[in-house]
């Protein structure tokens, strides 16, 4: 079950969402945050990264604070993470984080490098 930090609030607080997983034993723990207040949101140990389980953390933590609306997200491009954004926040902007979209093009240089090298040294012999 989703584990969702109740905030108490005066009136409507809008959010800029941040949201990734870690994994303890082979299992996701699912972790949606604040990054200006550095407020985690919700924390919940998952079965699975599905749009299902993703989706149930994101309704744990709007049923806990109904004066929080949630304005963006940034997130890297897990499939379950962003089609459960799209389906819980429809009207938001979610941005691709900037590591994992950085380390997606150095891995594809890295291996282009690697191929060429590797075909250099081929030459050689």
């Amino acid at each position: 079950m989703p584990q969702a930090q109740k905030i108490e609030l005066d009136g409507e607080f809008e959010a800029y969402g941040v949201a990734d997983e870690i994994f303890v034993k082979s299992k996701p723990i699912l972790i949606t945050g604040e990054p200006k207040s550095t407020l985690m949101l919700g924390v919940s140990l998952a079965e699975d990264r599905t749009n299902v389980s993703w989706s149930k953390q994101f309704k744990s933590i709007l049923e806990a604070n109904p004066k929080l609306k949630i304005i963006g997200m940034e997130t890297d491009e897990g499939l379950g993470l962003c089609s459960a954004i799209e389906k819980t926040f429809p009207f938001i902007t979610r941005q691709p984080d900037t590591y994992h979209g950085v380390a997606h093009i150095f891995g594809l240089l890295r291996s282009q490098f690697e191929k060429k090298v590797d075909m250099a040294i081929k030459k050689e012999k």
